[in-house]
C-alpha cells in the first residue's frame, strides 16, 4: 500500500526527482528513488502543467517498480520556490493575566496571524517560532511551550511565508493530474534544512543557501525558528549561459566544461592548459585557457554570492553558524571556500544528518537530492496553527485536502 511509505517530490529547474522512504527503528530509510529531466519547468516555476504531470508520471512509475510498490493514488510532500515569495514576521501581546490555557495560546496565534498577506498571494507557512511571556518586564519568558505557566501577557512570534496563488494552484493541478493527492507544499528550503542544518545551528543563527539550477533559495534560522527567506534568481544555468557566452559556444559544451574543469577554488592551479572545444558555426577543433575558463566561473559565482550577500546584510542577523551550502551548484571545488571569501563568514557544504535518514550513500551524500530528502523529513510545527485553523478558518493544508479528497 502506498500510505506505508512517506513520498517526496522535488520539481526542480532540471531535474524532477521521487523518493519513497519508510520508518525502520525510529529513522527514515530511502526504499526508492527515481529521475527525469524536467519538462515545463523555468526558474523553478512551472510553466506548462501537462508536461510537468507527464514527468512525475513517468518518476512515479520508475520509483514504484525500483521499490517493488504500486503508489497509484498516493499522496505526497511536494515543494516549490517563487519569486513572489513574501516573508512576515509579527507578533502582538495578548493580555492574560492568569495561567496560560490552550484557548488562550490560540488567541495569541490568532492575534499575531493578523497581517496583510500581498495581493495575488496565499499563505503557505504559519510557522510559531516561540512564545514570550510578560515581554518587556523583568520576569520576561521565552518558550516554545507556554500552557500551564501564569503570566500578564503573552505574544506569539509568528513566522508567516506567502506565495503566489497561481504557483500554488500550478503545483496543485500538476499533482491532480498525476492522478497523486498533496499531503503537504513546502518552501524548498525550509525542506532543506531538515536535512541539513543541526538545532544548535538554528540555535546559534545559520542560513541555508541552496543553489540550484534556475534559483537560489536562501532561509536565515535564528533562536531555533526561522527568521527569514528569499529566492534569488540566479543558479547554476545561469553560470553555464556565462560559459556559453565568453567563449561562443553551445550550452551543452559550456555546461561539459564546467562540469569537468571549472572550479572556484580561491587559488589558481600552478600550471595553466589548454582545453580543447567547439565554438557555434565553426567545425574546427578550438583550445581554451583553463585560467580564462576559472576566471569565466568565478566571475559568475561570484555576482550570484553578492546578490545573496546583499540580501542577508540587509537584514542584520547574527549568523554564529554561518551558511550552510546545498544544491547541484554548490558540489563546484572550491564553492564553499569562495563563498566564505565573499562573505567574511565560516562556510560549509551542506550534509544529510544520516541519524534522522538512510540510503543509498550515492544518494544520501549528494547535495542535489537534498530538497527530496528534506521533504521526506519535513513536519513543521504548525500543530498550534492548525488547531487554530479547525476552529475559526480554513488554511493552505485544509484546502489541498479538500481538492485532493477524491483520489
Amino acid at each position: 500500500m502506498a500510505d506505508e511509505f512517506i513520498i517526496s517530490i522535488d520539481i526542480g529547474t532540471s531535474k524532477t526527482v521521487v523518493m519513497v522512504a519508510e520508518e525502520v527503528k525510529g529513522k527514515l530509510q530511502v526504499k526508492g528513488y527515481a529521475e527525469n529531466p524536467s519538462l515545463g519547468v523555468d526558474k523553478g516555476l512551472i510553466t506548462d502543467i501537462d508536461l510537468v504531470s507527464k514527468v512525475i508520471k513517468k518518476t512515479m512509475k520508475e520509483v514504484g517498480e525500483s521499490c517493488d510498490r504500486n503508489l497509484s493514488n498516493a499522496n505526497v510532500s511536494i515543494n516549490i520556490s517563487d519569486a513572489c515569495l513574501s516573508v512576515i514576521n509579527h507578533s502582538s501581546p495578548l493580555r492574560i493575566k492568569g495561567k496560560i490555557t490552550k484557548n488562550k495560546v490560540i488567541s495569541a496565534i490568532e492575534l499575531a496571524s493578523a497581517v496583510t498577506i500581498p495581493a495575488n498571494n496565499e499563505e503557505l507557512h504559519s510557522v510559531v517560532n516561540d512564545f514570550i511571556i510578560n515581554d518587556g518586564s523583568p520576569d520576561s519568558l521565552v518558550t516554545h511551550q507556554p500552557i500551564g505557566m501564569e503570566a500578564q501577557t503573552l505574544k506569539a512570534n509568528m513566522h508567516i511565508v506567502s506565495v503566489s496563488e497561481r504557483n500554488v494552484e500550478n503545483v496543485m493541478q500538476s499533482i491532480s493530474k498525476s492522478d497523486l493527492g498533496a499531503t503537504q507544499i513546502v518552501l524548498d528550503s525550509m525542506a532543506i534544512s531538515e536535512a541539513c542544518i543541526a538545532k544548535e545551528e538554528k540555535e546559534n543563527g545559520v542560513c541555508l543557501v541552496d543553489i540550484g539550477a534556475g534559483v537560489s533559495n536562501f532561509s536565515i534560522f535564528i533562536k531555533g525558528g526561522l527568521a527569514y527567506s528569499a529566492i534569488v534568481p540566479l543558479g547554476g544555468n545561469k553560470i553555464t549561459e556565462d560559459i556559453a557566452y565568453a567563449f561562443d559556444t553551445s550550452l551543452e559544451q559550456a555546461e561539459s566544461l564546467k562540469i569537468e574543469h571549472g572550479h572556484v577554488r580561491v587559488s589558481l592551479p600552478k600550471e595553466d592548459k589548454l582545453i580543447e572545444f567547439f565554438q557555434n558555426h565553426n567545425s574546427q577543433e578550438r583550445y581554451l585557457s583553463s585560467y580564462d575558463l576559472i576566471e569565466v566561473i568565478k566571475k559568475s559565482y561570484s555576482k550570484l554570492f553578492s546578490d545573496i550577500r546583499k540580501e542577508i546584510n540587509n537584514k542584520k542577523y547574527n549568523l554564529k553558524a554561518g551558511f550552510v551550502l546545498t544544491g547541484g551548484a554548490s558540489k563546484i571545488p572550491g564553492c564553499a571556500e569562495l563563498f566564505m571569501k565573499s562573505t567574511s563568514t565560516k562556510t560549509k557544504l551542506g550534509r544529510v544528518n544520516e541519524n534522522r535518514i538512510t540510503g543509498n550513500v550515492a544518494i544520501i551524500s549528494n547535495p542535489i537530492y537534498a530538497s527530496a530528502l528534506g521533504l521526506l523529513l519535513y513536519e513543521g510545527n504548525e500543530s498550534y496553527l492548525e488547531v487554530v485553523q479547525l476552529s475559526e478558518k480554513t488554511g493552505l493544508l485544509d484546502k489541498i485536502k479538500g481538492k485532493f479528497r477524491e483520489f
